[in-house]
């Protein structure tokens, strides 16, 4: 079912406490100043939830995970109290959670360096942090918890804006770098180009074959995807969807008129 990242409602906390078996628990998810027990009412209060924005992931109508994140120092946003519910575990909503408050927490915040801590013996999530690009910092870590922190990809719409300056140099090289080994380019107009070294070899041959300029009429991110809407000097327009991952495009696929983009280059047609 779809997943959805939505700001927490006073219900969600109702649910959240009960998530929370014992004292050692709560301390370990929400540090050493979190009472337990606690009134599941009190929750939203306990947890600063209006000064540290807090985020439920649902889905098919339930809470399935939760996370929060604050700001320690300019530039640099902190996610904290991140707990997947008992009976969702083992399904990778961990990772579903993180990615999607990482990026809402650079949106709100415009921070680009992103921290956390885990305690050491806690080797799932972990490695689970270690995959999003999250590295220890000793200098701030104890015996006890590493602190951890990444630089945050760029956004989909930075990502996209980069490729069409890339595009409009074209520029094959700088253009592949901007797209996972096993990335997926689907011009509707023609079949889908799988793999970076494939995707690499469409660019050369196309700026090969025209003088191509993208300009762009509309940028739009939704989550991991972005949407762009352009034109080029001789009339053609088309839009394209990217979904980016990790700073990288996984996937793409554009709309435009083959037969026009023909005829305005001067290239052979199509035989009937």
């Amino acid at each position: 079912m779809p997943l959805t990242l939505c700001p927490a409602r006073p219900s969600d906390f109702l649910a959240l406490s009960a998530w929370i078996p014992d004292a050692v628990a709560c301390t370990r998810w929400a540090g050493p100043g979190m009472p337990f027990p606690f009134a599941p009412e009190a929750l939203e209060d306990l947890l600063g939830a209006r000064e540290r924005p807090s985020y439920g992931l649902w889905e098919d109508g339930a809470l399935v995970a939760f996370g929060q994140h604050w700001v320690l120092t300019p530039g640099r946003v902190h996610l904290g109290r991140i707990l997947v519910a008992p009976e969702a575990r083992g399904r990778g909503l961990g990772r579903v959670l993180c990615r999607r408050l990482m990026a809402e927490a650079v949106r709100a915040t415009g921070a680009q360096v992103l921290t956390l801590r885990v305690y050491r013996d806690n080797t799932v999530a972990q490695a689970l942090y270690a995959s999003l690009g999250f590295q220890p910092v000793p200098a701030e870590s104890t015996d006890e918890a590493l602190f951890m922190e990444t630089a945050m990809p760029a956004t989909p719409k930075a990502v996209v804006a980069a490729w069409v300056e890339a595009f409009n140099r074209g520029d094959a090289a700088a253009l592949t770098a901007m797209y996972h080994a096993d990335a997926v380019n689907h011009q509707v107009a023609a079949s889908p180009v799988e793999g970076r070294e494939a995707i690499r070899a469409m660019f050369q041959r196309e700026f090969a074959a025209a003088e191509m300029v993208c300009v762009v009429e509309n940028l739009f991110e939704d989550g991991e995807w972005a949407i762009l809407e352009w034109r080029d000097p001789l009339g053609l327009r088309g839009c394209g969807f990217f979904h980016v991952v990790e700073g990288r495009i996984a996937f793409q696929r554009g709309y435009w008129d083959k037969l026009s983009f023909l005829r305005q280059h001067g290239l052979p047609m199509p035989e009937a």
